[in-house]
């Protein structure tokens, strides 16, 4: 799983039926401005997560999300961090959510401080 750092700004290709994560280290109150857009259609669920979050989501329990989208083309986000730690950030294009075959997609990915 890559890890990044801010600003972010990237173009990810996520096949059909695939998962993207990355990861990115955050101090504690962080306020967070971010995009995230498909290249075409709504099939993409996206998620901003903890660590436990993240480890429950993995395993099909209950999480709570900072932000969420699910099957959207366009979403802007704006979110301020609880606590020093890895948050992930999830772009999921399976059948799961939408049921309805998702096809490869292009991702712009955009994520900043806010000033």
């Amino acid at each position: 799983m890559p890890s990044f750092t801010l600003p972010i700004s990237e173009i990810y290709k996520i096949e059909s039926e695939k998962v993207y994560f990355m990861k990115v280290n955050i101090e504690s109150n962080a306020t967070l401005i971010g995009e995230m857009r498909e290249s075409v259609g709504m099939c993409i669920n996206f998620f901003v997560l903890d660590e436990a979050n993240m480890k429950n989501w993995l395993n099909n329990r209950t999480f709570t999300a900072y932000a969420k989208a699910q099957t959207v083309g366009k979403y802007n986000f704006t979110f301020t961090t609880d606590h020093d730690g890895t948050y992930y950030f999830v772009f999921d294009n399976r059948e799961f959510y939408v049921h309805a075959p998702c096809s490869d997609k292009v991702i712009i990915f955009k994520l900043k401080r806010q000033e």
